[in-house]
């Protein structure tokens, strides 16, 4: 698998789960989860899409640092959305904090 072909699917994932939720957050009129929402927009759709064109732009089909940039960047987007949801739907539970933390560390990783 080519990294631009990684980076298109897990945005598109990402793209279809952040709808998900805001279409789930408008129904039910609960707007808690809109940090998460717009994380997940913005971390795994944009910016993987962004990773996704700038690799297939310069030609790289693999390579051990563009797969640590890509794969560091879903698992921080995953981590951090993910653990931003858990927090702020637990009511503000401090447990949840450390996902966060390891998703925003891992998202500088990609660096």
């Amino acid at each position: 698998m080519r990294i631009s072909d990684f980076c298109f699917i897990i945005a598109a994932t990402c793209a279809l789960l952040g709808m998900g939720l805001g279409i789930f957050m408008g129904i039910a009129q609960d707007f808690t989860l809109s940090p998460s929402h717009a994380h997940v927009n913005l971390l795994g759709w944009v910016t993987m899409a962004l990773y996704g064109l700038y690799h297939r732009g310069i030609g790289r089909v693999s390579g051990l640092a563009g797969w640590l940039q890509v794969g560091s960047g879903a698992l921080g987007a995953a981590l951090m959305a993910g653990g931003l949801g858990l927090y702020l739907s637990a009511g503000h539970d401090e447990r949840f904090v450390p996902l966060v933390i390891v998703g925003c560390f891992w998202r500088c990783l990609r660096c």
